[in-house]
């Protein structure tokens, strides 16, 4: 009996670690680039920072030839070390086979349902719209 007492404890003991485990991540530099100025631009690409804690993501790009059938998306994390370096991701993604299907790719996945509720990149291809991403509060 006192070992399952004791052994129940140490579960107990060792959820409670687990549950105060944590993980930060902070943007501080956003990069919106486009290759064909022609196609598309950027209006607004930048980060807004509340205090010293919170930062906001606002995106907004306007198509300029309407409408698109083929989107890639390149989704890199950088890890500051030396110098900003690749790190864990580097993912392209065809965007709008992605949208037919979320569950297609886990790792994509996890990112967009970050955003989703502040986008209105939530529809499959043809795109016939401005995409835009209005602050969007990362988690830090």
């Amino acid at each position: 009996m006192t070992n399952k007492v004791i052994t129940f404890a140490q579960l107990i003991v060792i959820l409670y670690l687990v549950a105060e485990i944590s993980s930060k991540f902070e943007f501080t530099n956003l990069k919106c680039s486009t290759f064909d100025e022609a196609f598309s631009d950027f209006e607004y690409c930048d980060i807004k920072s509340v205090n010293r804690s919170y930062k906001y993501v606002s995106v907004k790009c306007k198509l300029h030839e309407l409408p698109v059938t083929k989107v890639k998306i390149n989704l890199i994390l950088f890890k500051r070390f030396n110098g900003y370096k690749p790190f864990m991701y580097n993912v392209t993604v065809d965007a709008c086979r992605f949208l037919k299907d979320v569950y297609s790719n886990p790792v994509v996945k996890y990112f967009y349902r970050f955003v989703e509720l502040y986008s209105n990149m939530n529809h499959t291809c043809p795109f016939i719209m401005i995409f835009y991403l209005k602050s969007f509060p990362p988690i830090s």
